[in-house]
This record gives structure tokens, C-alpha cells and sequence, in this order.
């Protein structure tokens, strides 16, 4: 068991080097009536293309984790930025920050909590 888990981790070792290949920014939290959305861009910093990437948004109200929200771009080239619109599910949240960047990879709760997380601050809702 020990083995299986040490072998998962180092898995993921590359996952997290690749995350510095793609900066999110321009953060901006819209709420219209009931809805809410976590808008940004994305910028592939690199001349690799990658066929997709994951932002991982983890949603708060207080210290309490309330929501987990993802967004998937396809078909990523190298310099590309983007823009996002992230719909956030819960109700009543007063703050969000990204949980990590996945590349070429699927997100699953066990490897989202297993990745190291980039430095980026929480956001507080105003």
C-alpha cells in the first residue's frame, strides 16, 4: 500500500512542474440574480501545445470548502491565451481560489487533493 501510494505521488510530480507552464490571471467573480461566474484568462507561457488543461477552482464560504468547480480548455497551443467563465454552483460563498492547473491530465478529487496547489491567494467575494 505504501509502495502503490509513493509511486501515485511521484506520478504526480510532473504534473505540478507543468502547472508553472500556464498562468491564470484577470480573476473576476460576476453574479446576475441567482448565478454566479468565476471569469479569467489563461496563458499557455510555453511553445508546447497541449491538448488540454484544467483549472480547478475550490469555492469557500468562511474556512469551509462548499464547491469544487473545474474548467477544461482543448487543443492548447503554445503562447495561446484564453478567456473562462467558470458557472459556480453554490449559493452562498464569499470566497474562491485555484486549487491547481492540470495538463494532459483528468481531474479527480484524489489527484486534485494530491497536487501541490499554486501559490495563488483566496479571493474574497465583495
Amino acid at each position: 500500500m505504501l509502495r502503490k501510494s509513493c509511486l501515485t505521488l511521484l506520478a504526480l510530480v510532473p504534473l505540478c512542474a507543468l502547472a508553472d507552464d500556464v498562468k491564470v490571471r484577470n480573476l473576476a467573480l460576476t453574479r446576475s440574480g441567482h448565478d454566479s461566474y468565476i471569469n479569467g484568462t489563461a496563458v499557455n507561457t510555453t511553445e508546447k501545445s497541449f491538448s488540454t488543461v484544467t483549472v480547478v477552482f475550490d469555492i469557500y464560504q468562511g474556512d469551509k470548502l462548499v464547491d469544487t468547480e473545474t474548467f477544461r480548455a482543448k487543443g492548447i497551443e503554445g503562447g495561446q491565451a484564453w478567456r473562462f467563465s467558470v458557472p459556480v454552483k453554490a449559493r452562498k460563498f464569499d470566497s474562491y481560489k485555484v486549487r491547481t492547473v492540470l495538463i494532459d491530465t483528468e481531474f479527480s478529487e484524489s489527484i486534485g487533493a494530491a497536487t501541490v496547489a499554486p501559490a495563488t491567494p483566496t479571493v474574497p467575494v465583495q
